[in-house]
């Protein structure tokens, strides 16, 4: 055996043992037993915290965050305030909420963020 064909089964056999040792370190399966509770604890916090940085914003600044929404859908009935619906579907990987923001015309047209929804 020479020096060369030792020297390539040393290589493969350390970096053979670097691909195991480096698959010890993440589980199988990521998602834990919970996962159904962790979830709505995510979607509730994402709720809340989506509430309170958008309420009262232009929905200008919202268009300049996350762009066009995916859909934007008028909603029926005698309101006080024009209101609309800006879904804009999963952008949050792990809560896996669907994000909607409630829209409503105040005066001279301006539109501005009335609420959010995680669904």
């Amino acid at each position: 055996m020479n020096v060369a064909s030792c020297s390539f089964r040393l290589l493969a056999c350390l970096a053979g043992a670097s691909l195991l040792d480096a698959c010890s370190l993440f589980p199988a399966s990521t998602e834990p037993a919970d996962y159904g509770h962790r979830k709505q604890v995510l979607q509730a916090r994402r709720e809340q915290n989506f509430q309170s940085i958008w309420r009262g914003k232009p929905y200008n600044a919202l268009l300049e965050s996350f762009g066009a929404p995916q859909l934007l859908m008028n909603v029926p009935g005698q309101r006080a305030l024009p209101t609309s619906v800006a879904v804009y579907g999963i952008m949050d990987n792990l809560s896996q909420c669907v994000d909607a923001f409630t829209l409503v015309v105040v005066h001279e047209g301006e539109v501005v963020i009335a609420d959010y929804f995680c669904r």
